[in-house]
């Protein structure tokens, strides 16, 4: 799988008064500040078998018959972000979740029916004395495979805190009905800050109308729009358009979404 590319304004290579959070990690080297052999039972380690790209990914196992150390929930943390300058953060990942064959040797799906338990992923701004959750994925919004599914996550500049240093946490649990050894794969971690907020940028470039929305929502950009893509809270992408301004949003529930033009800028609408 191609490592998904960092959002990038152009006007952001041009700003360097002001830090930003931008750092990567592809798990490679078995010793890191995310996952790793020495992280202890209740976390994830490097995995050169169960991978998304490259040699080595995030890994999570649960279940019985790894005795004390397949018992859940475990965990993954981002190295302590510094720099936050309080403006949306871009969160870029990939996920493979299922479950390990008869020998043990590979991955396979979870059947559609079957309630494995979750992954969650949140955030802290006060050294993880409180998390606020930003994804959930379970058997009702994810559908096991065995190949890695990319997300995008955006937390919005108004929910973090200026100048706090910024953690993010990965949790996930087997539901304890479930007897099969559970599998967590995590690779190709990306988290961007940028250097000008999303909504600074979108003002002066971008009008989404109406907002709040209900049938529709139409795009003002000094631009040709060649791809629009919509993801809800969860950084699940529901909608992509080609070629127009003009998008229907009957079919999406309500709820606030995150649009995505030309594979760069974004904004925000509500679907009410």
């Amino acid at each position: 799988m191609r490592k998904q590319l960092l959002f990038a304004f152009s006007l952001v290579a041009m700003i360097t008064t002001n830090g930003q959070i931008n750092i990567s990690e592809n798990f490679e080297n078995p010793y890191n500040d995310w996952a790793n052999p020495e992280s202890g039972r209740d976390r994830f380690v490097v995995s050169e078998i169960y991978v998304c790209n490259g040699s080595g990914a995030a890994g999570a196992m649960i279940g019985s018959i790894l005795g004390n150390f397949g018992v859940g929930p475990k965990y993954m943390y981002s190295p302590l972000l510094t720099n936050n300058n309080g403006n949306d953060l871009h969160i870029q990942y990939s996920v493979m979740i299922g479950q390990a064959n008869a020998t043990l040797t590979e991955m396979i799906a979870i059947p559609s029916e079957i309630d494995w338990g979750y992954m969650k992923v949140a955030y802290s701004t006060d050294n993880g004395s409180s998390w606020t959750e930003i994804q959930t994925l379970n058997s009702s919004n994810y559908t096991s495979k065995t190949t890695c599914e990319p997300y995008h996550l955006i937390i919005p500049s108004d929910e973090l805190s200026s100048l706090n240093p910024v953690i993010l946490r990965w949790e996930v649990d087997k539901n304890v009905n479930h007897d099969e050894l559970m599998m967590y794969v995590i690779d190709d971690v990306m988290v961007n800050q940028d250097a000008l907020s999303t909504h600074d940028v979108m003002k002066s470039k971008v009008k989404i109308y109406p907002n709040p929305a209900s049938d529709f929502v139409q795009i003002e950009i000094n631009d040709v729009i060649k791809v629009v893509e919509i993801y809800n809270p969860s950084g699940v992408l529901v909608k992509k358009v080609f070629n127009t301004n003009y998008i229907g949003i009957k079919d999406l529930p309500r709820g606030n979404y995150f649009l995505k033009i030309n594979d760069s800028l974004t904004s925000k609408f509500m679907k009410k």
